[in-house]
């Protein structure tokens, strides 16, 4: 598992995708990193954030574009425009006058409300929050739904064709 979710090597499937990858990831954000939001930001927390950032960002998504024949290098331009949305979210907020800080709320569901609330007051951080939202719908629809190049390829041997169906 590590290796699937380390190494951007090879190539993962769209099963591989969505439920070796896009599951265990929703239920940790998601479930696990809520029951612990009455602690504030938790150690728990942030080490969650730091474990997935290298699966979320690199290795994970590198491999899917590998299935589908492509270079991963792809995804540098996808966290390009990650990078720039946060930018523009950040920008938003400050020239509103509503950029938040650190001791505004302390549980999980406090500082998500907080948030949605702030940009809510900022146009420019809503535009980015689009961005943001539309990038990363794109990208799992992408991974979700095209198939991989049948058969082997320059980044190795197809996924479905392998015991487990996930991939390398």
């Amino acid at each position: 598992m590590m290796d699937f979710l380390f190494n951007p090597h090879g190539r993962i499937s769209r099963k591989g995708f969505l439920v070796a990858y896009l599951a265990p990831y929703l239920f940790l954000v998601y479930i696990v990193g809520p029951m612990f939001a009455g602690l504030g930001l938790s150690i728990l927390q942030v080490l969650i954030g730091l474990f997935l950032l290298w699966p979320n960002l690199v290795a994970v998504p590198v491999k899917r574009f590998h299935d589908m024949g492509a270079s991963g290098w792809y995804q540098a331009g996808i966290v390009g425009l990650q990078i720039l949305a946060g930018i523009i979210i950040a920008r938003g907020l400050s020239d509103a006058g509503v950029l938040p800080t650190a001791g505004d709320a302390g549980t999980f569901v406090e500082q998500q409300r907080l948030m949605v609330e702030q940009i809510g007051n900022a146009p420019h951080a809503q535009l980015g929050m689009v961005l943001w939202m539309l990038v990363g719908l794109a990208q799992t629809a992408l991974f979700a739904f095209v198939r991989g190049v049948p058969g082997k390829n320059r980044y190795g041997d197809d996924p479905l064709q392998t015991e487990s169906g996930f991939g390398t």
